[in-house]
């Protein structure tokens, strides 16, 4: 009786640590809007960038955005996986991105009104 009752402790303890490793996958809410900060700016500064003078882009230009992203993830120690992860995660939690977008907008409107005055 005391084999059975030590392996289903084992069982349950094993159990409640994969659940606590597998819940903690994903980026803190500062750490992911630091990051989503950084990808917003990427992604309006791609708008402005052209392959060169004769061939004027429409859109996003995806090669430099492509390497904007990477240098952002190289700038947080971030792997793109654990970027993947944690954006999924957040999308799965609405609440919880809207809340790290919220908290962003007073350095966007910051950003907008440091730009202006020059």
């Amino acid at each position: 009786m005391k084999k059975y009752m030590s392996l289903l402790l084992c069982m349950v303890l094993a159990i409640s640590c994969q659940k606590k490793q597998s819940g903690s996958d994903h980026l803190s809410q500062s750490q992911m809007g630091k990051i989503l900060f950084d990808v917003q700016l990427a992604e309006a500064y791609s708008t402005m960038v052209t392959k060169d003078t004769v061939h004027k882009l429409v859109g996003r230009n995806m090669d430099s955005l492509s390497a904007y992203y990477k240098e952002i993830l190289a700038h947080h120690k971030v792997s793109e996986q654990q970027f993947n992860n944690s954006l999924a995660y957040y999308r799965e939690h609405p609440d919880e991105l809207d809340s790290i977008y919220t908290k962003m907008l007073p350095e966007f409107e910051k950003l907008q009104a440091e730009y202006k005055l020059k």
